[in-house]
């Protein structure tokens, strides 16, 4: 395993091979609704984010917001059920780049949700 500390002197890497990692982000990204109902639905459209998108279902939610990776899921079947389940208060946290690649379905009408991240510049 190479030495990666910075050299005193010149504050530059020992090791040549050592590269920096810089993420520059110009804000917060922030989405709230309500989850579709029928067909599941991206969360939004392509949006570069520099950080882990979390989704919470609203704590007042009568019912749940299943989460998955495409318009596919389902909700409310039972065993075959393919979203993953956020009752009402619960959250999810993804390593994503877009939120487009995020899909929601409500178990029922009006089962909301907030989804956050950092967006990138």
């Amino acid at each position: 395993m190479s030495d990666t500390t910075l050299n005193a002197a010149t504050t530059e890497p020992k090791d040549r091979n050592f590269r920096y990692t810089c993420e520059i982000w110009s804000g917060i990204y922030r989405k709230a609704g309500a989850a579709a109902t029928g067909t599941a639905a991206a969360i939004d459209t392509a949006v570069a984010l520099a950080g882990p998108l979390t989704i919470k279902a609203d704590d007042d939610n009568t019912g749940s917001v299943y989460v998955g990776e495409s318009a596919s899921i389902t909700a409310n079947a039972g065993a075959s059920t393919s979203g993953f389940r956020l009752r009402a208060g619960q959250s999810l946290t993804l390593r994503v780049n877009s939120p487009a690649l995020v899909y929601l379905i409500g178990s029922a009408a009006a089962q909301n949700y907030v989804a956050i991240a950092e967006e990138v510049a």
